[in-house]
């Protein structure tokens, strides 16, 4: 009976081992989906793994990433619904709870309340690439002037490249660079992105306004003009950086 008993166990954990692996190969489809800028097909995608992964841990990660999906379209109400829904979602006092918590807190500008919680996160997972992620967001000023520290900004953004590094932390780097006028790092950043990336514009215009601030204006300005002619939001920045002056 004792055989029997580990033998079933064992079957068990294996089952169990496989559809964990299975919902995360399918997690990972969906966030290629978010690092290709196909916001709305990765919301949709998410939207139809919600009912056939029941784990908490699945279910939260699916939610995080519909949340981090309508941020990015704008849809803050959205973002703010599925934010809430990532933590709540999650096994208290885990990881995931205290990421998908200070998510949610920035999303209603709790700014301080989410330092906490990633605070707690990292001591949690110091390995994880999404907690310096944050921190590099609040200490680049995007939630406010009293959070802005460019130096820790910079620091945080070097960490989650070297974790893991993706479309999302290294525009963030390149942007971080240019932040601190570190042009010549962040025109290298960006170079890196038009070449995996080179139909988004952006990271032509990006590098071409890097290149124009570290002193080569000809080439950089090329390089803006080339993408405002292909984007209509290269376009805008365009005009509000040569146009207004």
């Amino acid at each position: 009976m004792r055989v029997l008993f580990v033998l079933f166990a064992l079957f068990l954990f294996v089952a169990c081992s496989h559809k964990q692996q299975v919902a995360q190969n399918k997690i990972k489809k969906g966030v290629s989906l978010i690092d290709q800028e196909e916001y709305q097909f990765a919301i949709d995608y998410f939207h139809s793994l919600v009912d056939v992964n029941t784990d908490e841990i699945s279910k939260a990660v699916i939610y995080r990433n519909m949340s981090i999906s309508f941020q990015s379209l704008g849809q803050l109400d959205s973002a703010r619904f599925y934010a809430k829904k990532s933590y709540t979602e999650s096994p208290d006092n885990s990881f995931e709870y205290y990421l998908n918590k200070a998510d949610y807190n920035l999303l209603i500008n709790h700014v301080s309340e989410a330092i906490q919680n990633l605070d707690k996160a990292k001591l949690l997972d110091p390995k994880r690439q999404e907690v310096y992620n944050r921190y590099c967001s609040v200490y680049s000023g995007e939630y406010g002037d009293v959070f802005f520290e460019p130096e820790l900004a910079e620091k945080n953004a070097i960490i989650a490249c070297k974790i893991k590094s993706n479309r999302i932390v290294k525009e963030q780097l390149g942007a971080i660079y240019f932040q601190n006028e570190k042009y010549h790092h962040s025109a290298r950043i960006f170079n890196e992105l038009v070449k995996k990336y080179p139909q988004n514009k952006k990271y032509t215009f990006y590098m071409g306004q890097a290149i124009y601030f570290d002193g080569n204006e000809n080439k950089g300005m090329d390089l803006m003009r080339q993408a405002a002619e292909r984007d209509d939001s290269c376009k805008v920045m365009f005009q509000e950086i040569f146009e207004n002056k």
